[in-house]
């Protein structure tokens, strides 16, 4: 039985994780933070500098 627990508790918590980074992403990142994101979704050849 305790198995089971652990294992819902597993789920649960990787379900929520994923949840928060595509909230994150979507909503921050392509928000507030969109300045400091955006270069994620350009070319290389229009990057500036290694990083």
């Amino acid at each position: 039985m305790t198995w089971i627990v652990y294992t819902l508790i597993t789920l649960a918590a990787y379900a929520g994780m994923e949840f928060m980074a595509w909230f994150t992403h979507k909503y921050v990142m392509h928000g507030l933070l969109w300045n400091w994101h955006e270069d994620h979704h350009k070319p290389k050849h229009e990057k500036e500098g290694f990083f």
